[in-house]
């Protein structure tokens, strides 16, 4: 017997009505009824309220399945203190992308002494690099908005999270094609690796945070967390040069965004293991 089948074998032993039920979940009565025919089904805090209300176990409600399929669905992040931090942070590090991203743009127009120079021109390094910081405000956006709402589940978090990599593989590879063309460089070993880790860094978070990551160690993420916080370090030591620049103050707030996030996923990681572990 489904889930929604049960809920309504046991609801119409007791004699409640569907209203009833509603009134006591602090829900409408469309949505214990959509909870029923199958079309949706509640989150786990919602399960384990409804099996109160009905007085049997959260075991004998949901099968081993489902409650697999409620944790990856549910928020990872579903307490309201941890949603909140988990808010601000998204919020902190969306505004240090605008500041980078306006920055980038600004970049485009040169001082009047560099028009019409070589380094007044704009070029396709400054393009990539601004709509890679777009495409993560974007992103960052996205997760603001779903952990404001509640509703930021594994799949989406991994999909937000492993943005960041992404954009800077790409960025990597654009920078890449520029030296090959312009045949003004070569790249070492040492450098292909800013294009390895945040690819191998970005299929380490978007598998563990689906469904097939069930079985994998958060330890996975911890390490990507660990290189990050290196990544960010020597950025922030490279930015110190420029203290009386404002690419020091730009720079310094676009760090302090990735390192929040890096804590948040860390956290997002840990709390999902859990989660899991329970099952």
């Amino acid at each position: 017997m489904e889930f929604g089948e049960k809920v309504k074998k046991l609801r119409e032993e007791k004699g409640m009505t569907q209203q009833t039920m509603a009134d006591q979940l602090y829900v409408t009565r469309q949505a214990v009824s959509r909870w029923e025919c199958g079309a949706r089904f509640p989150d786990l805090l919602t399960a384990k309220k409804i099996a109160q209300i009905l007085e049997v176990s959260v075991d004998e409600l949901l099968s081993g399945e489902e409650l697999k399929k409620s944790i990856e669905r549910d928020p990872v992040l579903s307490a309201p203190v941890s949603n909140m931090i988990q808010t601000i942070l998204y919020a902190v590090a969306s505004a240090a992308y605008l500041l980078m991203l306006v920055f980038s743009l600004y970049s485009f127009y040169p001082a009047q002494a560099l028009k019409g120079t070589p380094a007044g021109k704009i070029t396709a390094i400054n393009v990539i690099t601004a709509v890679g910081y777009l495409i993560n405000l974007c992103a960052l956006a996205a997760g603001l908005v779903f952990s404001a709402r509640n509703s930021l589940s594994a799949a989406k978090t991994g999909a937000v999270m492993c943005t960041n990599y992404i954009i800077s593989s790409l960025t990597f590879l654009a920078v890449l094609m520029d030296m090959t063309i312009k045949q003004n460089g070569h790249m070492g070993l040492s450098g292909w690796l800013d294009l390895f880790i945040p690819v191998l860094s970005a299929v380490c978070i978007l598998v563990f945070f689906s469904r097939r990551g069930e079985k994998l160690s958060p330890v996975i993420i911890y390490v990507t967390a660990a290189v990050s916080f290196i990544e960010i370090a020597q950025g922030f030591i490279i930015s110190l040069r420029n203290m009386t620049d404002l690419s020091f103050a730009v720079t310094s707030v676009h760090l302090l965004g990735k390192a929040g996030l890096v804590v948040l996923l860390v956290y997002q990681a840990y709390t999902l293991d859990r989660k899991r572990k329970l099952l």
